[in-house]
């Protein structure tokens, strides 16, 4: 026995854990190249803004108007610089560690801006350099930093400041009037790399690390996928080892049970089939999905496409465990499948732009797979609900939203060639592919056959071969027996009692008849033709047939022939399957009247035996010609019917049975061109 599949648990365990590792690698990996994009654009965006032209200053009426656009863009602004409310922030630079010196500078219209006018070690802090109390600035706009750092947050009151917090600031030093929401970071001068405190450097330094990343996960996305798939592969492979187990044991079962095995294994594997070839398409809609709405920027009906997919998922995860229930798999239920498939498709084409999406020639595809797993008579419906449902998405869809393209409505005469195209490969998928399936069954079943017929030969000749030698060993003590019943017949006590030598008379009879059946076995070992072919006419042979038939056995028989007398080859073969179907037939009706009726034409002869016994049973006419399928309940019978019909195959006919009214009928029928001999040839050859 093969392997035994997986619990149905486990293997709903290790498949949704891997689908679920998988989803969530992929959208960590799709977040990084969104993150990626980002962060892209927000280094495009500060170089532009470090390296541009310096702009004024925003003044109050603009400063609702500063978004994150706006950060890093060189500034100006002048004013008066107010040093005794001036602060040191703690910062890390590339001097080392110290403080930022953030002064207030009063503007001509009487707001303030803070101004980072460069970095401080921390000797300085207590005695920083000023400079003029008029000037003029030129920086970076930055964001406040409210709050403080990471685990260090601002402590206004003692005077410890940990980020530059503008607001903050303000409050504590009593600004008085308003306070823009930025500071701005002085740059560096040519007079500025020698002074304290140092201006220029800030940092300006964005990690990006994010292809990496999207590398990684999608890697780990991929391996839980190809983990998914090896589940279901190895799955795969010990159920069709299971079945193929199921399906060697299946001869142990009755003729009735056993001879379904091969269909209910081909359907269970034909709808497991569907189930991969739906998770291929569950797969490949939602990658469409998402590359068509990322990298194409085509809007589409997420919500709807995705809910689709989803019943998509749990139908399938349904129709895989059906897979795995014991009740027998039909076509009905592989048509439903496919339906279903169909339904899907159909949705999803009408919210992403019905008969204008290249993508609805998807349908031939499930017509394709019903030539292939259906009857007919199912395929023929699905042409029908498919082209259906493409006539209905060529007048009701969503249309879909190109970026830079207009709408174009297509002509009625375009719409009705596709159609008429669409129709067309459908007919010739279903009447080709049809064809071929057939042509393959057919084959198979040939091939069947001959092995079926090679099996019975090879078993034919064992038989031969085990007759031959059972023989050999007969014949010594045959000739003995022989040879003491002459001496016995012989002698004077014997000789003088009248019974005793008649029944060694009929001893001596029944062992001249073994010696004759082990003679005419150890003959026909060879060819099914005698080996000295005598010939003779059908009418001679068919009498001294019945006649020795009814003088071994002593039974009655009715014997009658039709047809006008013709040569033959009097064949061993052919006697001994004739004297099997009167043997059996005596052995179903012991002391019954039998009939036997022999009739021929030019072409064809015909032999029937019919008995009055109780007929055959079901199972027998089932399987009539298999060996030891006997209806008289002994182990090793059976072989009879077996021999014959292998004797009438090789003479190019056939044996039938059937019962009739009172008993059974069997049935002979052979080609007499291969009982007649050949026709001399020309004398001039």
């Amino acid at each position: 026995m093969g392997r035994r599949p997986r619990s149905l648990v486990a293997l709903v365990v290790m498949l949704t854990a891997c689908a679920l590792a998988a989803a969530g690698f992929a959208a960590l990996g799709v977040w990084q190249v969104r993150r990626l994009a980002w962060k892209e654009a927000l280094i495009a965006r500060v170089d532009r803004n470090i390296h541009g032209a310096p702009v004024p200053a925003p003044a109050s009426a603009q400063w609702q108007q500063i978004t994150a656009a706006d950060e890093y863009r060189r500034v100006q602004a002048s004013g008066h610089f107010d040093y005794g409310h001036e602060v040191e922030v703690a910062a890390t630079t590339e001097l080392g560690a110290g403080y930022w010196v953030l002064t207030p500078l009063r503007t001509r219209d009487g707001t303030w801006i803070l101004v980072n006018r460069g970095f401080v070690p921390p000797e300085l802090r207590a005695n920083v350099p000023r400079g003029p109390d008029q000037g003029e600035v030129t920086g970076l706009l930055r964001s406040s930093e409210p709050g403080g750092r990471f685990l260090q947050a601002n402590v206004p009151a003692a005077g410890r400041w940990y980020s530059r917090d503008v607001a903050a600031i303000a409050t504590t030093e009593r600004l008085t009037g308003a306070v823009a929401p930025y500071f701005i970071d002085e740059v560096a001068g040519p007079d500025t790399a020698t002074r304290w405190p140092r201006p220029g450097l800030t940092v300006i330094r964005f990690p990006n690390d994010h292809l990496q990343y999207a590398i990684t996960w999608f890697a780990l996305a991929a391996m839980m996928a190809a983990a998914f798939g090896y589940v279901l592969f190895d799955d795969r492979r010990r159920r069709a080892a299971w079945g193929q187990s199921l399906l060697t044991h299946a001869y142990h079962l009755p003729l009735d049970e056993a001879g379904k095995v091969p269909e209910r294994l081909a359907h269970r594997r034909n709808l497991l089939q569907l189930v991969e070839l739906r998770w291929l398409a569950v797969g490949g809609q939602l990658l469409t999905i998402v590359l068509v709405g990322t990298l194409l920027g085509v809007p589409l009906p997420l919500r709807e496409m995705l809910t689709l997919l989803a019943v998509l998922a749990l139908f399938n995860v349904a129709s895989w465990w059906r897979t795995r229930l014991a009740r027998p798999v039909v076509n009905a239920e592989l048509f439903g499948g496919l339906l279903v498939d169909v339904a899907v498709l159909t949705a999803q084409l009408y919210f992403s732009g019905g008969i204008t999406n290249p993508f609805i020639f998807l349908f031939l595809l499930q017509v394709a797979v019903a030539s292939v797993l259906l009857r007919p008579r199912y395929v023929w419906a699905m042409v029908l609900v498919t082209t259906c449902a493409f006539v209905a998405l060529t007048m009701w869809h969503r249309p879909l939203a190109l970026g830079g393209l207009a709408q174009a409505a297509l002509s009625s005469d375009y719409v009705g060639g596709l159609l008429v195209c669409f129709a067309l490969n459908a007919a010739l998928l279903v009447i080709f592919i049809g064809r071929i399936s057939r042509n393959l069954r057919q084959r198979d079943e040939a091939l069947a056959r001959l092995r079926q017929r090679a099996v019975e030969e090879e078993h034919i000749v064992r038989m031969g071969l085990l007759a031959s030698g059972a023989a050999h060993e007969l014949g010594t003590p045959l000739a003995t027996l022989a040879v003491i019943l002459g001496d016995w017949s012989r002698m004077a006590p014997f000789a003088g009692e009248p019974e005793l030598r008649e029944e060694m008379e009929e001893m001596q009879r029944q062992i001249a008849r073994c010696k004759a059946i082990v003679s005419n076995i150890l003959q026909s070992a060879g060819e099914t033709r005698a080996v000295a072919p005598q010939e003779t006419s059908l009418s001679v042979f068919l009498d001294e047939l019945v006649e020795e038939w009814k003088r071994t056995r002593g039974a009655e028989l009715t014997y009658r022939r039709e047809g006008l007398d013709l040569p033959i080859i009097s064949d061993t073969a052919l006697q001994q399957m004739v004297g099997n179907v009167l043997d059996n037939a005596l052995e179903a009706a012991p002391g019954q009247a039998l009939r036997f009726e022999a009739s021929w034409d030019e072409d064809t002869l015909t032999l029937r035996v019919q008995d009055r016994g109780p007929g055959f049973p079901d199972h027998v006419l089932e399987r009539l010609g298999t060996p030891y399928q006997s209806s008289k309940g002994t182990p090793g019978r059976g072989l009879g019917l077996f021999l014959s019909l292998n004797v009438a195959r090789t003479l190019g006919g056939q044996i039938a049975a059937h019962n009739v009214p009172g008993g059974a009928e069997v049935t002979i029928t052979l080609p007499l061109a291969s009982l007649m001999p050949n026709e001399d040839e020309d004398d001039g050859r």
